[in-house]
């Protein structure tokens, strides 16, 4: 299986301006309060619904287990228990809007399962990617 590049930059470019965004936010809050950072940013962006957060919380795991992988990208370099100790370690130091996982947890069994099960999913997309790739090729062929 080989990996989209132009699809992982695109993701990565999105991903970075959304960090950036939302740290040029924190600091514009920090400065003037949120309510004009809201009022400036407003003409800019909507704010996230909960779905959208859900999922840049949920890219932002497989991302970092994503880093875990070796240079050949397949094969992984840590684990999802390493990980998920971690992370569970950091989020108590971390305030509650800034924390990984679902609902910010500090519970490492929680967010190992969560990556796991994202893990999941993300291969049973690639599958289904695959068999429409796979048909579509022998359709026109």
């Amino acid at each position: 299986m080989g990996i989209d590049r132009d699809g992982l930059d695109r993701w990565l470019l999105r991903t970075d301006m959304a960090t950036r965004a939302g740290k040029l936010f924190n600091e514009i809050a920090k400065e003037l309060g949120v309510a004009e950072a809201q009022r400036i940013f407003a003409t800019y962006c909507v704010p996230m619904t909960k779905s959208e957060r859900k999922d840049l919380k949920n890219a932002e795991l497989l991302g970092l287990y994503d880093t875990m992988l070796s240079d050949d990208w397949k094969t992984p370099a840590g684990n999802v228990q390493q990980l998920a100790a971690r992370l569970a370690k950091a989020n108590e130091e971390r305030p509650q809007e800034d924390r990984c996982g679902p609902r910010g947890s500090t519970v490492a069994n929680v967010l190992e399962k969560q990556i796991r099960r994202l893990i999941k999913e993300r291969k049973a997309k690639q599958r289904a990617y695959r068999a429409r790739k796979t048909a579509k090729s022998s359709r026109s062929a």
